[in-house]
């Protein structure tokens, strides 16, 4: 269901909001979500843009019931967005249709866009410098954006439950890395978790091919047939080539060797021990070794924690290709409220 910026603000009555609310249907010709998709912004505090687009998924019941709702935040991979939930793993349907047939309790769903590192022209002037840094929470960055910024911002803004015991993240490989490091850094951010194919072995040697390996074939991503080769190693749904090679072809050379080097150099921060989050693991069974040595490091330094090494899988196969499966395993837990 598509809401115009008139109604929604009406009916949300919010007064105090300088962020632009839009109408989006992610793909029109395929799919109208029941619920209201709304694109908003969040103001950013940490280096880098100053603002951010993130989508917020609203239950069909919103503007009738008066109730407050749980939070589900879905924090996207590298080369992704605000738009990868919905768009790749085409999540909304899911959760229509778990709703539909009453297996999933109601609740409000958040995309924020967590590239801080990202050139984005509408919303960054040429002054403003990249900061992987504070995409890869170096000095507590991304835990503060994500705690004062993306959750403030959705709490004051919709009827949201403002409580950890009501608040679930997931986080899918980059996602998942920027995941654990809120989860060190604020051991009580949030009741439940899914961290989905994190790696947390850091590589030196990784880090320093990644410069001359992707300096010399950049280039070549521009090319479809060099980005069907990347694709198909990837296993992804063959549907989802299309939004694959544009999400690839919009990130810059520089950009996307900074995050792959901070992605290859990533480790668990000693908090994480501390945390009291109830937290999933998964990773697939077809990835590499480090993939798989890494969820079991993160399972055994979270106590409580739940690990699967899913059958046949490869790396994101869970969220993009089952995302039927991966919101029943998300909801399951919320539902233990």
């Amino acid at each position: 269901m598509i809401v115009t910026i008139a109604a929604f603000s009406a009916a949300l009555s919010i007064t105090s909001c300088s962020t632009a609310r839009m109408a989006y249907r992610p793909y029109e010709k395929e799919y109208r979500p029941r619920g209201y998709l709304v694109k908003d912004t969040y103001r950013c505090s940490v280096p880098g843009p100053k603002a951010r687009y993130m989508f917020v998924y609203l239950p069909e019941s919103y503007f009738d019931s008066g109730m407050e709702y749980p939070v589900v935040y879905l924090l996207h991979g590298a080369n992704g967005n605000e738009t990868s939930w919905i768009r790749k793993g085409r999540i909304l349907e899911n959760i229509d249709s778990l709703r539909l047939d009453g297996k999933v309790a109601e609740c409000i769903y958040v995309f924020p866009d967590m590239n801080h590192y990202r050139n984005d022209s509408d919303f960054r002037t040429p002054h403003e410098k990249k900061s992987i840094e504070a995409f890869l929470g170096l000095n507590g960055s991304i835990e503060y954006a994500f705690m004062n910024d993306v959750v403030k911002h959705v709490d004051s803004s919709y009827r949201t439950i403002p409580h950890k015991d009501c608040r679930a993240i997931g986080g899918l490989s980059l996602g998942g890395q920027i995941l654990l490091e809120i989860l060190s850094r604020r051991k009580d951010i949030c009741k439940y978790a899914i961290v989905e194919s994190a790696l947390v072995i850091p590589s030196k040697f990784t880090y320093s091919m990644i410069k001359p390996a992707f300096g010399s074939c950049y280039g070549l991503i521009k090319y479809k047939w060099f980005s069907k080769l990347q694709f198909k190693s990837l296993r992804i749904k063959s549907n989802l080539f299309d939004e694959y090679y544009k999400d690839t072809c919009a990130i810059s050379k520089s950009d996307m060797i900074a995050f792959l080097q901070e992605n290859s150099v990533y480790s668990l921060k000693d908090g994480i021990g501390e945390c009291e989050t109830t937290v999933q693991i998964y990773v697939g069974e077809k990835e590499n070794h480090s993939m798989k040595k890494s969820a079991k490091i993160i399972h055994e330094k979270l106590q409580g924690s739940f690990i699967q090494v899913l059958p046949n899988m490869y790396h994101g196969e869970f969220s993009i290709n089952h995302a039927d499966d991966y919101v029943r395993k998300l909801l399951k837990i919320v539902k233990q409220r």
